[in-house]
């Protein structure tokens, strides 16, 4: 199947759906912790208690996601939206030295299970999708995130993001903060590659 058919079949398989009530809720944290355990996010020094109070943090602000396959749970993301009470965690966790453009929303929890990372990571892209249109509907200039070193060559390749800090060691890998400009990233797609252009700014 050519991309553009493939891009458009992923947003019928994999649907996305904001956490609402206490089921949605418990199901999105099982997801999130079950990958970052089985990942090595988690782990002796960092335990995921430490790092679910870190996130709880950010509760009142943050906006939780699942994307399902058809009917079944395979990933989640957490968008925190800039906010002057609790901040964001990148900025606050990370020595920030390149300029981020206000507002920004962090993209973080951004897991997705194992056996489904195969499909030209085509779930990771309907979570993106999902996320670039939530930031666009709020006005925010740029998404910021802590990447894991491997999803940070990925993404800076895709869609232009850039280091806005040295990396370090986080939650179990190395990881470097990054950020990306809502229109400088819509300039670029339209010229490398602008049927995932319309795949992002789709409506349906």
């Amino acid at each position: 199947l050519p991309v553009e058919w493939l891009l458009r079949l992923a947003i019928v398989l994999f649907r996305v759906v904001k956490v609402k009530d206490d089921d949605q809720r418990k199901m999105f944290r099982d997801l999130w912790t079950a990958v970052w355990i089985k990942e090595g996010y988690a782990h002796s020094d960092e335990p995921l208690s430490k790092i679910e109070a870190h996130y709880a943090l950010f509760d009142r602000q943050a906006t939780d996601i699942i994307v399902f396959f058809l009917v079944w749970p395979i990933g989640t993301m957490r968008l925190i939206w800039d906010n002057k009470s609790v901040g964001m965690p990148v900025l606050k966790d990370f020595t920030i030295t390149q300029e981020v453009v206000r507002p920004a929303v962090e993209i973080t929890l951004l897991t997705v299970k194992r056996k489904w990372r195969g499909l030209m990571h085509l779930p990771s892209l309907v979570l993106w999708r999902y996320g670039y249109q939530a930031a666009v509907a709020k006005g925010m200039e740029e998404i910021v995130m802590a990447a894991d070193w491997r999803l940070f060559n990925l993404l800076s390749r895709i869609f232009c993001f850039r280091q806005i800090g040295p990396k370090q060691l986080y939650e179990g890998s190395d990881t470097i903060p990054a950020a990306l400009n809502l229109e400088q990233a819509k300039k670029v797609l339209a010229q490398k590659n602008p049927a995932l252009l319309r795949f992002f700014t789709a409506t349906r």
